[in-house]
């Protein structure tokens, strides 16, 4: 009879346990970046003096309209990247969170993609009587960076997501790039930078005791240099 008893907690306990760990299907935001898929022309290479690459974007006009950029004044639309940039990327499931049971998995990517915050803009205006050509340098702060999506509840640690991409996902650095415009007599350029990322997705599990649960989706960001707008201002 005691055995019998123990034997039912002991399941009472486990249908208690099985039913939270799958109660909760509803995500909420707890992160959201907006980004734009990128076609690259990896036949415009161009390999600038300091080694850095310039690619031409092949899907202009979604790019302008989600950066909110009138095409008909974009002048051209570039992926630029430094030298100096290591890609650190390694991809691998994480370790299951202590206590909590989070883990990362299911890792697919990279897809390039452009974000929408703006980092840093510039411009130049020709005021003589003749055409010029100016140099307009962009320098500013990029970061590797991610997005989320969980159940309430759920707590993902940033050191998890980084282990699980093989990056340091809050990772920034400053970097710089010189666009050469043309400008007509009185005509002005502004040439401004987003981030130029490689997007990797994944989701967040939950470990239980009869089978693993999925909690949530995300995005790692590596940052590899501008995404880089050139219009007619």
């Amino acid at each position: 009879m005691k055995k019998n008893t123990i034997f039912a907690l002991i399941m009472a306990f486990l249908f208690v346990m099985t039913t939270v760990a799958f109660a909760n299907n509803g995500y909420y935001n707890d992160e959201s970046i907006e980004m734009i898929d990128i076609e690259i022309d990896y036949s415009s290479q161009k390999i600038l003096k300091d080694g850095s690459i310039e690619y031409d974007v092949k899907n202009k006009e979604q790019v302008a309209d989600f950066l909110e950029i009138d095409i008909d004044k974009i002048r051209n639309i570039k992926i630029t990247k430094p030298n100096y940039i290591i890609k650190e990327s390694n991809l691998n499931n994480s370790d299951i969170t202590p206590f909590a049971n989070i883990y990362i998995a299911n890792i697919t990517g990279p897809r390039q993609a452009c974000g929408s915050k703006r980092i840093c803009e510039n411009s130049a205006v020709n005021h003589a009587k003749d055409p010029v050509v100016k140099t307009i340098t962009l320098s500013g702060t990029v970061s590797n960076s991610h997005s989320l999506s969980v159940d309430a509840g759920i707590d993902v640690e940033i050191a998890s997501i980084s282990a699980a991409v093989g990056f340091n996902i809050e990772r920034s650095w400053t970097m710089m790039d010189p666009t050469q415009v043309e400008l007509e007599p009185g005509q002005r350029v502004t040439v401004v930078a987003f981030p130029y990322w490689d997007v990797y997705s994944f989701h967040v599990m939950q470990s239980s005791i009869f089978r693993d649960k999925k909690v949530g989706y995300g995005n790692a960001m590596e940052t590899f240099g501008f995404c880089t707008v050139v219009y007619d201002d």
